[in-house]
């Protein structure tokens, strides 16, 4: 079936879309920024929490940078397709006899900066009775003090900014069904951004998906090395002080398992931002551009007919090549 005739005031409509889907998005990051602070400082301060922080934050910061990209990648979407449809429009009032007054260019929307969070490291669990009779015969290694109540909700907070992320791409199909229908220069070049930006978004919230398991399996983590611990401190209150060395040493491999878990949790934090940054490269382009836009210059009733014709092709998308059928 061929191609619709091009109707400009579907590009209106789909920037109207991507508009609402920046101002939700960033609404949803900075909700999701607040929350990340709300629950801070609970990783711990022993060297597994501190190990665990340290990937966890930086994965975080660049994850809620990502969000915001995604917010502002849809705002570029509204200022190309908004300066599509002006370039379409005045097209259309400067060949009309006499000319028409030419439609202003639309603002363009401002990017906004990720907002900023405290970090994960520290805790503050207070320590069972009898940890300090064992901890001198561990060298000094420290009660696993993180918050898994705060971890989990850490999870929680990141599996909801997810599927609010997911249901808002799923908005951009209205946008997409209607474009891709109409034969436009324009059409092929507008589609190719809109995927763009939907496959980074898909990108995000599913790695918001992995930070929520990352939070999860560390506060079980933290959970089961407390719990194993009481239970070996209480063997050690019962015993005599000549069986202590080895109840330490039962103590050092459950920390042990700790460095372990950090450690594994930090190579798949590792791989959550390598496609974290592919993202922030892939949106590079849409966020770097911006709209041409033409205005068409009225000609006073009286006056003579001198003003330049129009080009051909007006992408409000640079480089937007003519499409062919």
């Amino acid at each position: 079936m061929p191609p619709t005739p091009f109707e400009p005031r579907i590009l209106l409509d789909a920037a109207t879309d991507y508009n609402a889907i920046r101002s939700y998005t960033e609404d949803v990051i900075r909700w999701l920024a607040t929350a990340l602070d709300t629950y801070s400082a609970c990783a711990g301060s022993d060297n597994a929490g501190k190990d665990w922080a340290e990937g966890y934050d930086r994965t975080a910061i660049d994850a809620v940078a990502a969000g915001m990209n995604i917010a502002n990648a849809s705002a570029k979407l509204h200022d190309l397709l908004a300066a599509t449809w002006v370039n379409y429009i005045n097209i259309e009032r400067s060949e009309k006899i006499p000319a028409e007054p030419a439609e202003s260019a639309p603002p363009q929307l401002p990017a906004s900066p990720a907002p900023s969070f405290k970090g994960s490291v520290g805790g503050g669990a207070d320590a069972p009775d009898g940890w300090e009779l064992i901890s001198r015969q561990i060298d000094g290694r420290q009660w696993p003090d993180g918050k898994p109540d705060k971890l989990r909700a850490l999870a929680s907070v990141w599996r909801t900014a997810s599927d609010c992320l997911r249901d808002a791409n799923g908005t951009t199909g209205n946008a997409w069904g209607n474009i891709e229908e109409f034969a436009s220069d324009e059409v092929p070049h507008a589609l190719a951004y809109m995927n763009g930006v939907y496959v980074s978004a898909r990108d995000v919230y599913e790695k918001y998906e992995n930070l929520a398991t990352v939070c999860e399996d560390w506060a079980e983590t933290i959970t089961d090395a407390r719990r194993r611990i009481v239970d070996t401190i209480g063997t050690a209150i019962v015993t005599d002080a000549s069986a202590r060395p080895g109840i330490a040493d039962n103590i050092g491999a459950i920390l042990d398992t700790l460095d372990v878990a950090a450690h594994t949790a930090i190579v798949t934090l590792t791989t959550v931002g390598v496609t974290l940054s592919n993202v922030a490269d892939g949106l590079r382009p849409i966020l770097e551009t911006n709209p041409a836009t033409f205005d068409a210059r009225v000609i006073e009733r009286g006056a003579l007919w001198n003003f330049h014709k129009a080009p051909e092709f007006l992408p409000g998308f640079p480089d937007a090549k003519p499409v062919k059928y």
